[in-house]
């Protein structure tokens, strides 16, 4: 695969894994949660929100699944780089929906590492940031 196809590639992983969050599908299986580079890890915008490990960013993908709806998410600045088989990004997104019942909007930061294993990228690092105001 050559360059230009690999971004691709990663582009449309990223894309997806936003999409699957606004549908409220599954987003675990973005996630490389049986690969051998370990740990996995996904940091959130809540207070604690920080996961490392299978067990805990599988639990923590099925909560987001759950609590979070009616998500809309917009990519303003998605800008990513592959090298071999890692990958990774940057991204200023709009993103609103409802929590626990209490609409939000308002921008995130995301930036994330993507590992290529069986011909498949998937996440090894996801981080969604708020602005510090």
């Amino acid at each position: 695969m050559n360059v230009s196809a690999d971004s691709q590639a990663v582009e449309t992983v990223v894309r997806r894994y936003y999409a699957a969050l606004e549908a409220g599908t599954p987003l675990a299986p973005f996630f490389d949660l049986d690969g051998p580079w370990q740990p996995v890890v996904k940091i959130g915008t809540e207070a604690g929100e920080f996961d490392v490990g299978r067990a805990a960013v599988a639990a923590v993908l099925a909560k987001v699944s759950r609590e979070l709806r009616d998500n809309r998410l917009e990519s303003r600045r998605l800008c990513l780089h592959v090298a071999g088989d890692t990958a990774w990004f940057a991204d200023e997104v709009w993103w609103a929906g409802t929590a626990r019942g209490a609409p939000f909007a308002g921008y995130t930061r995301w930036s994330g590492v993507l590992r290529r294993r069986a011909a498949q990228w998937r996440f090894v690092l996801l981080h969604v940031s708020e602005p510090v105001e």
